[in-house]
């Protein structure tokens, strides 16, 4: 194992990673996400934790405190926004996503993530090992691994299950490098590239992204953009194996609601007023003409029920879980949101944004 090596006559002290975190009343699952990081094997000395918060007042800030971690202030409060911030502020060459309830389940996970960026030529952004659900999680939970939500299952047909992540991806893209520990895809013009937020682990070169696109950094639309501006420099991305992040998600079906119809609300009404880093909006835009037109067989797909149903079951049988059955009644609620806000819009009416996952009123 290749750990880093500092020049002991060096006065450099600047991090190798910077672990950019969004919070806001986090004090549940913060520790355990805090301490996943501090319990990796590589330099801790070569690791800052910034937590990126929007408010919180809780006790989030004083855990924070307790594990050494720098506080930036989200003053936009909505998570895009926090990641924005986090990309201005991180001092590392490496800059690691990981939301404040997400957990790096392998003590070599930062290891790994080095290894490659280092060593691989031309891989400027590492793809998560995907999510594993804790067994005292809400039961929703396992819907939210497998399908992510119904739209975005649609769209990329991916299953963020650490189970089948590799697997849906390998299905789809071709393998240039193929490891034991990772995978390397190679992308082309024609096919629609895989949905890679900044969140779960999923770690870039951010001296890469800053010394070729200093101009994006500047708007907050970087964030959902930044793998697509990597990948498609290099045609390219590895993929972990073995080392998924456990997503300590408390979510009960109706806080996933709340959070669906807020995914909606954001990508109909705020996409093009630079506030808080709409993601499908924004992302389709680079995405080859066959994807964008997909979209539009969503409500189809969704409102006449069958399909997606039809679509769950292979899901449910090789995850052996009834709860991927309610794919078909989810992307019902979707498509009836979508039909609703986009109403709205026509209309003129803009919903207030609340910090996600709070109930719209």
């Amino acid at each position: 194992m290749n750990l880093p090596v500092r020049d002991k006559n060096s006065m450099h002290t600047a991090p190798i990673f910077s672990v950019i975190m969004p919070t806001l009343n986090s004090e549940k699952t913060l520790r355990l996400a805090l301490n996943s990081i501090r319990n990796q094997e590589f330099p801790q000395e070569d690791i800052e934790i910034l937590l990126v918060d929007g408010g919180s007042t809780d006790t989030t800030l004083d855990i924070g405190a307790a594990y050494g971690c720098r506080v930036i202030p989200n003053l936009r409060v909505q998570p895009e926004c926090a990641k924005h911030e986090g990309l201005q502020h991180a001092a590392g060459k490496y800059a690691i996503f990981l939301d404040s309830d997400e957990v790096l389940e392998n003590p070599l996970a930062i290891q790994n993530r080095f290894q490659i960026l280092s060593n691989e030529e031309g891989i400027t952004f590492v793809m998560t090992g995907g999510y594993k659900k804790p067994e005292e999680a809400p039961l929703i939970n396992d819907y939210i691994n497998l399908f992510s939500d119904p739209f975005s299952y649609f769209m990329y047909r991916v299953s963020s299950d650490c189970r089948f992540y590799f697997q849906s991806l390998a299905r789809i893209y071709r393998m240039e490098k193929n490891t034991p520990d990772f995978g390397i895809l190679r992308f082309d013009d024609t096919t629609p590239l895989p949905l890679a937020d900044l969140s779960a682990g999923n770690t870039i070169d951010l001296a890469y992204l800053r010394g070729h696109y200093a101009e994006y950094l500047k708007e907050v639309d970087v964030v959902p953009l930044t793998f697509f501006l990597l990948a498609r420099d290099s045609g390219k991305a590895a993929v972990l194996k073995q080392d998924p992040v456990i997503h300590h998600c408390a979510d009960t079906l109706s806080t996933y609601l709340f959070k669906l119809k807020w995914r909606i609300i954001v990508n109909t009404h705020y996409a093009n007023k630079n506030k808080v880093g709409a993601g499908f909006s924004t992302r389709k835009r680079e995405q080859p003409r066959c994807f964008r037109i997909r979209q539009f067989f969503f409500l189809p797909y969704a409102i006449l029920f069958l399909p997606a149903f039809l679509d769950s079951l292979p899901v449910a049988f090789r995850a052996k879980s009834k709860i991927a059955l309610l794919h078909a009644p989810l992307a019902l609620y979707v498509a009836f949101h979508i039909i609703v806000q986009t109403g709205l819009k026509v209309l003129g009416y803009t919903p207030a944004l609340k910090p996600y996952g709070k109930r719209q009123g």
